[in-house]
């Protein structure tokens, strides 16, 4: 994945990257079968409708940066699978890397402004 195309997903809505068309790589499924699915999980839980609008940052601050394994959508609790891995389980399981990762997530993923000023590389020779 290069910048520019990490760029584009922070800006759009979950519910657009669900609906994205497969990698053709994926030569088993038809093109459309990401949005096929997309359609029948709202069509069986309508509350996640309005949950996927918010945008993949704010979906990363609420969700994946957070400790929680339960997380409220229009006042349903939803309980994750252990199995499913949030940002603290990432720091767990690199503990030694503990505050470099949390320094990339805050300035460089979070926070454009400050990570071309943050990545920069030194060279010595």
């Amino acid at each position: 994945m290069n910048h520019k195309y990490f760029q584009k997903l922070k800006s759009l809505k979950i519910a657009d990257i669900l609906q994205m068309t497969p990698s053709p790589k994926m030569k088993n499924h038809d093109i459309s079968v990401n949005k096929n699915i997309y359609t029948k999980v709202c069509n069986l839980f309508p509350f996640m409708n309005n949950f996927l609008q918010i945008n993949f940052i704010n979906f990363f601050k609420e969700y994946y940066f957070n400790n929680s394994k339960n997380y409220t959508v229009n006042g349903k609790i939803i309980p994750l699978s252990e199995k499913t891995k949030n940002f603290n389980d990432l720091i767990n399981k690199n503990y030694a890397y503990k505050e470099k990762i949390k320094f990339i997530a805050l300035n460089c993923f979070l926070d454009d402004e400050k990570a071309m000023d943050k990545l920069k590389f030194k060279t010595e020779y």
